[in-house]
């Protein structure tokens, strides 16, 4: 867009005696790269008619995952739990229900469903597939997520590549522009940079991890590219 209007501080237009004849441009930098951070939700769930007993079910096959890990290398500041419930289970409601049923006369508890789950943080992409197999192995019945993305190093690194093709663009487009008008591209009057955007990819399991037996054959898992974006808008004065 181009721009040869003025205002002057009555607010009135002066298109004749205008000295800001501008030229606005924009353009977008984007990077594709390898992610170098998984996170992975998992969630041990149990149920059982006592309470109790669901509870003790759940916290033993929890600490047995959470050890697993930790003998395998993954540090206790790369664990967290996210999210723990205790859901009862009415007997006219069947235990995959996510529907709540109002409590009558005719309506018993029959049992109740204690679910934790925990997040577990990768520094290396490559041990997703591990760190899956080996929780379903100790006691964990659900795989909730799997998500891949860039660490804040890797981001501030890419964010500055991004940035400077994004505003390399933007000068082509002006002196194109200025061309076409048979004028000339001056200094930069503006720039503005819109937020960087690194959206998280979510890779697709290749096999069924809703069950705890030890696996046979590993869990394959492709990481794939993760997409770092920005905008710029540089203004140019016509020469």
């Amino acid at each position: 867009m181009i721009s040869t209007a003025a205002t002057t501080s009555s607010g009135v237009p002066q298109t004749d005696q205008s000295t800001d004849r501008l030229i606005h441009t924009q353009a977008t930098g984007e990077v594709q790269t390898a992610p170098d951070r998984a996170e992975i939700l998992f969630s041990v769930e149990t149920q059982n008619a006592d309470v109790k007993v669901a509870q003790a079910e759940n916290a033993q096959q929890m600490s047995t995952c959470m050890e697993a890990l930790k003998k395998a290398g993954i540090p206790n500041e790369s664990l967290q739990t996210t999210g723990y419930s205790i859901t009862p289970i009415y007997s006219d409601q069947s235990s995959s229900s996510s529907i709540p049923v109002t409590t009558t006369a005719n309506t018993t508890i029959q049992s109740y469903r204690v679910t934790n789950t925990l997040k577990v943080e990768l520094t290396d992409v490559t041990r997703a597939g591990e760190v899956i197999d080996l929780t379903t192995a100790a006691g964990a019945n659900r795989v909730d997520s799997l998500s891949f993305s860039l660490s804040d190093a890797q981001t501030a690194i890419y964010r500055k590549q991004v940035i400077t093709e994004a505003v390399n663009k933007t000068r082509p487009d002006a002196e194109a522009a200025a061309a076409a008008l048979g004028v000339s591209v001056g200094q930069v009057q503006d720039v503005s940079i819109d937020g960087l955007s690194t959206p998280v990819t979510y890779a697709s399991l290749t096999k069924s991890t809703s069950i705890a037996p030890a696996a046979t054959v590993s869990t394959p898992i492709t990481p794939g590219t993760v997409s770092v974006t920005a905008q710029v808008a540089v203004v140019y004065r016509i020469g």
